[in-house]
């Protein structure tokens, strides 16, 4: 509340009006005139880092709220597979809706959203592709394995059930694929991220198929979409703002992101599902559809 009080001040902060701009208050009517004058650099500093600190507590005060109550509903759960899986996702989804409202992300979604129990595969740029997929669609992650000893992140991870795969290991991916198949089974919707790895979000990566494998021998159908993201004039671009690949260390690129004042993200579900009885062919037909919705939803987002 201090931190809110004190931006509201700095931001509509009064100064004395001048005759001319009585005039132009009173006499244009329906032209929209603002007393307010941009703020100086000192102000413009001090609001951003007073917007980091109060996301930055708002997201772990949430976080937490939302770790702690999945954790202790899984537990009391813990004999219905069924139902723990649901509520497990349902979390994840609330968990994502608070913290896109905090972070100023407004989402935008084309086509319809798959059935519950899908497979999804969609790129990758970032953590923050997992709250914009999941405040839309209640569902559980594929995630690399290291992260399951980040610390605290590694532990909501857990508690969310999220599938851990060490793709270097051919047999943990055989192992992470049955997983898969298992909480698609129970009713689960799961998304992948195929191309193994985020990037800065110009293109499409090549899919890895081994976790495809097990969609592949069962005939089940696969639904792809394109995710993307747009910031505001003055704020630093998405490619850099909202995509974390290659080098970027996660605490820098978080701070970062707590200060952006807006992002626009787009979710694009291509119409139909695709299913092949090859992972390599299957992996193949869907880089290719998530690429044209890809290229559709970046040329829309650079149209605005």
């Amino acid at each position: 509340m201090l931190g809110a009080s004190l931006w509201f001040r700095l931001s509509r902060r009064p100064y004395p009006a001048t005759n001319a701009g009585v005039k132009r208050a009173a006499g244009s009517a329906g032209r929209g005139y603002d007393p307010a004058p941009p703020m100086s650099p000192p102000d413009a500093a001090l609001a951003t880092r007073l917007r980091r600190l109060r996301r930055g507590l708002a997201c772990g005060a949430y976080t937490f709220v939302c770790g702690a109550t999945t954790a202790l509903g899984a537990l009391a759960l813990a004999g219905s597979p069924r139902a723990s899986g649901r509520f497990r996702d349902r979390m994840t989804a609330l968990w994502s809706r608070g913290l896109t409202r905090i972070l100023g992300l407004r989402i935008t979604v084309e086509g319809s959203p798959p059935p519950r129990g899908a497979l999804l595969v969609a790129n990758h740029m970032s953590y923050v592709d997992i709250l914009l997929l999941a405040a839309r669609l209640p569902c559980a992650f594929v995630a690399r394995a290291d992260v399951e000893g980040w610390p605290v992140i590694g532990l909501l991870c857990k508690a969310a059930g999220v599938i851990f795969v060490d793709r270097s290991r051919r047999s943990d991916a055989k192992r992470a694929g049955d997983a898969l198949l298992a909480a698609l089974e129970r009713g689960r919707t799961v998304v992948l991220f195929p191309e193994g790895t985020s990037s800065d979000g110009t293109a499409v990566l090549p899919f890895r198929s081994s976790l495809l494998d097990g969609a592949a021998r069962t005939g089940r159908p696969v639904w792809a979409a394109a995710v993307g993201y747009r910031t505001g004039a003055g704020s630093p671009p998405a490619e850099t703002a909202i995509a974390w690949w290659g080098d970027d260390e996660f605490l820098p690129h978080l701070s970062t992101l707590l200060t952006v004042p807006s992002v626009e993200g787009r979710i694009r579900f291509a119409p139909e599902p695709i299913a092949a009885d090859d992972r390599k062919e299957l992996a193949l037909a869907l880089q290719r559809t998530v690429s044209a919705e890809h290229a559709l939803l970046r040329a829309h987002l650079e149209s605005l």
